[in-house]
């Protein structure tokens, strides 16, 4: 009796044994299923990239550029009350561009035209001619407290009072520290990481017959300079010709073939076409801007250029572009107050439309 109790527990252990077993095997083979499942179906751990590795976004500027900036009257004319002389005397230099001081502090460059010899020299420096503008140094607190970065002073008036007139507007220039360019004087500036160079020309078709010469220089000094970028104006074109010429656009593609990256122009004294070629931008006319020519000129319409440029590696990548409408003055035409304002309306409209009428390769917004 004994004997068979003991055989039965053995037999039983053995069939637990066998049991056991057979299980073990496909309880792992279960387990290791299970987690593969779980660590495939795991999400990743985002790891992040060194600093250095991220994309290079490049670095943008932005820049306005205005037109004619006339600081003051010809003295042979008497405009009684309404000169700018006056109306300086009266509400002092930070009057005139206060529509626009926010906007230029914004920006990384403003440019714009001085179309005025600063400087006091007397009537026998006064050179032949119809007009003849000069304007004390104090009147470039306009321009130096209304956030304007740069001047170019190729033009026909900056040599209103010959030599003399011309060697004070650069020395009182340099006094206020208010960079310049234009004719044989080159300015380059260093935005953010961007280094600019500037070059201007004066090329009014009545007047100079041929500036490519003197262009391929002033591209060249740049160029061995060693840039990232040539801004080069021209004062040019024929006076108050909406269309700009085949004159100014031979001009201009000369320029950007042999180097520029931006061409701005004016002299028309009211706006022109923009065109793009070769994905480099070409401003005909800026038109006037603070002007004292005329206290009723025939064109009030003008703008602001504006351009926000990319540079990857030094390179001029990407540029876009807009024309900011204005009105030379804040009194109603027929009267210059000298004050420009932006424009609104139907006067902006006009002033979009103007432009893209005469305007290449280019849909012109505000």
């Amino acid at each position: 009796m004994q004997n068979k109790r003991e055989l039965k527990l053995i037999l039983f252990l053995i069939v637990i044994f066998l049991i056991v077993s057979a299980t073990i095997p496909l309880v792992l083979r279960y387990s290791i299923h299970q987690n593969d499942k779980h660590h495939a179906s795991k999400p990743s751990i985002p790891v992040e990239k060194p600093i250095d590795s991220l994309p290079d976004l490049g670095t943008t500027i932005s820049i306005n550029a205005i037109g004619d900036c006339l600081l003051n009257r010809d003295t042979h004319f008497n405009y009684g009350d309404r000169g700018y002389d006056k109306v300086f005397a009266k509400n002092g230099p930070d009057y005139f561009l206060a529509n626009f001081k926010d906007m230029f502090s914004r920006d990384d460059l403003t440019i714009a035209n001085l179309e005025t010899a600063i400087t006091n020299a007397d009537e026998s420096y006064r050179v032949e001619k119809v007009y003849n503008f000069k304007a004390p140094a104090e009147y470039l607190k306009i321009l130096t407290n209304s956030s304007i970065d740069v001047v170019n002073i190729a033009n026909n008036h900056t040599y209103d009072y010959g030599s003399k007139g011309y060697q004070d507007t650069k020395n009182n220039l340099d006094q206020v520290h208010l960079p310049y360019y234009g004719n044989d004087s080159y300015s380059i500036l260093q935005v953010k990481d961007v280094k600019i160079g500037l070059a201007g020309l004066y090329c009014a078709e009545d007047e100079v017959t041929d500036c490519k010469p003197d262009t391929l220089k002033a591209l060249n000094y740049l160029k061995n300079q060693q840039v990232d970028m040539i801004i080069m104006t021209y004062h040019w074109g024929i006076e108050l010709a909406l269309q700009q010429s085949k004159s100014q656009e031979s001009l201009a593609h000369y320029a950007i073939d042999n180097g520029a990256d931006l061409v701005l122009g004016h002299h028309p004294h009211c706006l022109q076409g923009i065109e793009l070629y070769k994905d480099k931008y070409i401003v005909y006319s800026l038109g006037n801007f603070t002007f004292d020519g005329h206290w009723n000129p025939t064109y009030y319409e003008t703008m602001v250029f504006h351009a926000d440029l990319t540079f990857k590696d030094k390179q001029l990548t990407s540029s876009k572009i807009k024309v900011i409408p204005a009105m030379v003055s804040s009194t109603p035409k027929p009267i210059n107050d000298y004050k420009p304002r932006l424009a609104e309306g139907e006067e902006k409209t006009k002033i979009l439309n103007q432009v893209q009428e005469h305007s290449k390769n280019v849909t012109i917004t505000s």
